[in-house]
């Protein structure tokens, strides 16, 4: 007979054991502890973890990681599902419907205001999760800069493993990442450690001396930077490049790079967008609250009001006033009722427009749902 429950300390490494078998034998060869020490690597990650067990033995699991993500002065709290696992001889039993729930109910116990994860969409949607924001990656060539930048060379700077960099360094970097408009919480002890998931390697770069920045990849994808500079970009680029001896590099736009440096968007041989991640939103008023200030901060909106439905989470007045946006819970009648997962599509989505035409929305969505790579589990 399978029970569910609660993972216990003392199973931490039969767990890893276990969700490095599941992985390798459905994709290739994981090794958990190498991905992800940030949560694998030290001891504590089965906190929330919930398991299956067959006569005692581990034959699924489901883990989450909580976090907190920043949005200009509003905090989300977050928490990511990951290491979804049932053993091989253990599926079609319905051991994810009931691990699933029992996380998610943790998550929201804790007061999380969201609950994201990656993987089959159609899967998850089952769960009340489905795709949101839009992650821009831009890809570069040496002729694609050069036609738009001119001939730059390769230029005085040099790439330092941030995890070996100075104390003084760290900290610039720290203090870099904290200067954006939104951010997860990292703490400074773990910030080089967060930047080698997924087998990331993280660079502090330097010109002479001088400390530029840093920047995180994974083989030629630039996922996360951070430049006290932002016009050293273009040249920052070239030089990977030239040091990896790369054909192309990709790098993540993020929401406000196209504003500040339009001439990249023209530098690019080809880009792409796709999902950021799938989402259930869990405070649909904070949520919506952040993610509206962070575009209004950097997109005009028309000034206005609307209130949306969303079935089974409560009405929603949506005002844009002089440039400031506010969320309130309503009990005006809706001019706007949707499901949860309609109401997602429409607020995050790039095709909202298509899904959702004439709405009573002005030009207020879709809204931008930014997350960096490296906080994801």
């Amino acid at each position: 007979m399978i029970e569910f429950g609660w993972a216990r300390s003392e199973e931490e490494k039969g767990l890893l054991d276990f969700g490095n078998l599941v992985f390798s034998l459905s994709s290739v060869p994981t090794d958990f502890r190498a991905l992800l020490p940030k949560v694998y690597g030290r001891p504590g990650f089965s906190k929330i973890t919930a398991v299956a067990r067959d006569d005692g033995r581990v034959v699924g699991m489901v883990a989450a990681l909580p976090g907190k993500l920043q949005v200009l002065d509003q905090t989300l709290n977050y928490g990511y599902i990951g290491t979804v696992s049932t053993h091989p001889y253990h599926r079609e039993k319905g051991i994810m419907k009931r691990l699933m729930p029992l996380v998610m109910e943790r998550l929201k116990e804790q007061g999380c205001d969201f609950i994201a994860l990656n993987g089959q969409r159609q899967r998850y949607m089952h769960h009340g999760f489905e795709n949101a924001g839009e992650r821009l990656v831009l890809e570069f060539t040496r002729d694609s800069l050069r036609h738009v930048y001119g001939k730059m060379g390769e230029g005085a700077y040099t790439f330092f493993p941030l995890g070996e960099a100075s104390k003084e360094a760290l900290d610039f970097c720290h203090d870099l990442y904290l200067q954006n408009d939104w951010y997860s919480h990292r703490a400074r002890e773990d910030f080089a450690l967060i930047l080698s998931s997924w087998q990331g390697k993280a660079f502090l770069v330097k010109s002479g001396e001088e400390n530029l920045g840093y920047l995180y990849a994974t083989g030629s994808g630039i996922l996360e930077y951070r430049f006290a500079d932002k016009a050293v970009l273009p040249l920052i680029l070239q030089k990977y490049l030239a040091e990896n001896d790369l054909k192309a590099v990709s790098l993540v736009a993020e929401p406000s790079l196209l504003k500040e440096q339009p001439r990249l968007f023209e530098a690019a041989a080809s880009w792409q967008s796709s999902p950021v991640f799938q989402v259930r939103v869990l405070n649909w008023e904070k949520v919506l609250s952040a993610f509206l200030s962070l575009k209004a901060k950097h997109a005009p909106l028309m000034p206005g009001s609307a209130v949306l439905e969303i079935k089974g989470e409560g009405n929603f007045e949506i005002q844009v006033l002089d440039g400031q946006a506010s969320v309130t819970a309503s009990g005006k009648k809706p001019d706007l009722s949707l499901n949860s997962f309609d109401a997602i599509r429409l607020v995050f989505l790039r095709e909202s427009a298509l899904l959702f035409p004439a709405v009573p929305f002005f030009n207020w969505f879709p809204l931008p749902f930014p997350f960096s790579y490296p906080d994801a589990f």
